[in-house]
């Protein structure tokens, strides 16, 4: 479902199953991949708060995984926490100069929602 753009059938989806396998949200907690695309997801959907929550429990639960700074990034600057926004930046530089990887940190972009998705939803 996510590969088509079902974000909301797959999230109701993964609601279902945590309900048959309750086991399943133990795996979900401590794995950082399923919550990076969970936090991702939220992110696109400017649902920021709760992106917000999502990537600071995964850099608490690993402070390398880096990939997590964009979205956090991104969350903090538009709910107007501009200057959180601009440390987690920093961090993402810093981690990827200290790590050898090349500063992509200029394709990250921020910008107000729009409306004109032409299925009716708030886009960036």
């Amino acid at each position: 479902m996510e590969d088509q753009g079902d974000y909301k059938g797959a999230e109701t989806a993964w609601n279902q199953a945590i309900k048959l396998e309750p086991k399943a949200a133990v795996f979900y907690s401590y794995n950082l991949a399923i919550r990076q695309n969970y936090g991702h997801y939220l992110c696109e959907n400017h649902s920021y708060n709760n992106a917000i929550t999502e990537f600071q429990e995964i850099l608490k639960m690993d402070s390398d995984w880096n990939i997590a700074r964009p979205c956090l990034y991104i969350s903090l600057y538009n709910v107007g926490r501009k200057d959180e926004a601009a440390q987690v930046l920093a961090e993402y530089r810093n981690w990827n100069q200290t790590h050898g990887v090349p500063d992509d940190s200029d394709q990250i972009e921020v910008r107000q929602p729009r409306i004109d998705d032409p299925r009716g939803r708030t886009r960036l």
